[in-house]
């Protein structure tokens, strides 16, 4: 998101593209927004994993975790982490034990 939009319409958005995860970045100062975008993504798609990640997962992970709607939070480089996120997700597999 690079300009103000609506948390609704936002999910909605992403809704229409039928995603099997929802991923978001996230830097300390966009936190608020994240939170609302997260719990609207989630509300639209109950069954769709979301993961969060970015310098606010990094330094404030007890925090992040906390998030309504969030279901994991990637410390470090997530490029590492994506592609056994992703193979879980095709197989239909827990996430909770992925390191990273």
């Amino acid at each position: 998101v690079t300009r103000p939009m609506d948390p609704e319409r936002f999910a909605e958005r992403v809704a229409s593209s039928n995603p099997q995860l929802v991923c978001f970045s996230c830097m300390t100062h966009t936190f608020p927004y994240l939170k609302a975008f997260v719990k609207a993504v989630k509300t639209r798609l109950p069954h769709v994993p979301t993961l969060m990640g970015g310098v606010h997962a990094i330094l404030s992970p007890d925090e992040s975790i906390r998030v309504e709607g969030l279901d994991a939070v990637c410390q470090g480089e997530g490029e590492s982490v994506m592609i056994e996120v992703l193979r879980r997700i095709e197989d239909g597999k827990d996430l909770s034990d992925v390191l990273g």
